[in-house]
């Protein structure tokens, strides 16, 4: 974990474990930071990220989507599939595999750095 983000996370943390909390101090609803998030950034943001008609984009994300997105910039960066495992609090590589999406540069990139035993 980046240590900025370790910082911020042991100053912010109280005694009932939780870094973000609801208004009583208690776990957060997770329907209702959906709804905040769909409302106040989706919604707000949309129009800055066009999503062509037909496809997936930004207009589709939800808070799920920063871990696809956080695994895959991990395994993109080259950091063992074992500490992204650790990180996101997976064991089985199964379930992993489903976070992981190769963005199409990064896979270029990777078959330029093969060495297939060509001289």
């Amino acid at each position: 974990m980046h240590g900025v983000l370790l910082d911020f996370l042991r100053q912010h943390r109280k005694s009932s474990g939780f870094v973000l909390r609801g208004d009583r101090g208690n776990q957060l609803n997770y329907n209702h930071v959906l709804k905040a998030f769909t409302k106040h950034i989706i919604t707000t943001l949309d129009a800055e990220f066009p999503t062509p008609d037909g496809e997936m984009g930004f207009k589709d994300g939800r808070l799920h989507s920063f871990r696809h997105f956080f695994v895959s910039e991990c395994f993109a960066a080259g950091i063992p599939e074992g500490d992204i495992r650790m990180w996101v609090g997976h064991s089985d590589s199964k379930i992993l595999a489903l976070y992981r999406h190769i963005r199409n540069d990064v896979s270029k990139s990777n078959i330029r750095r093969a060495d297939f035993g060509a001289v």
